[in-house]
């Protein structure tokens, strides 16, 4: 029996889908296995490997150009609170999606990565970086 859970996202740009973990800081794969409950694995398109735990979280493409996020769910929140890290990743694919629908996303990563060499951006930077670019759009 699998620990496998399949959850269907809002996620169709992969190439925003890979920007989002590295601007969280998350190590991304292509092509390659998730790992799970008693070394379970399974293939995925784009894997998020986080910093702690042996639990990945994986992107599987459908045919209709969405994602489904994969992932062992109770190994998960075995080092993470699992609803917060999950949301964590969709607020920032919103975010960056918006961007680059709006053409700013390559002034953002610019600005950001020049403002966080270093060290990890909060998600309340990035709530505020998108609130200066909406505002320089609406102007």
């Amino acid at each position: 029996m699998t620990h496998f859970s399949t959850l269907r996202t809002k996620s169709s740009d992969p190439d925003v889908l890979i920007l989002t973990f590295i601007h969280l800081n998350l190590k991304v794969k292509i092509d390659h296995d998730i790992r799970g409950y008693n070394g379970q694995r399974t293939r995925c398109d784009v894997v998020c490997i986080p910093p702690k735990g042996d639990y990945d979280l994986g992107y599987s493409r459908n045919s209709d150009g969405s994602y489904d996020l994969i992932v062992d769910l109770w190994g998960l929140a075995k080092q993470y609170n699992q609803t917060t890290f999950i949301n964590c990743i969709n607020a920032t694919y919103a975010v960056l999606i918006d961007l680059k629908r709006n053409g700013d996303l390559k002034q953002y990563l610019t600005d950001v990565a020049f403002y966080r060499e270093g060290w990890y951006l909060e998600q309340e930077w990035i709530d505020k970086l998108a609130q200066v670019y909406r505002k320089k759009k609406e102007q």
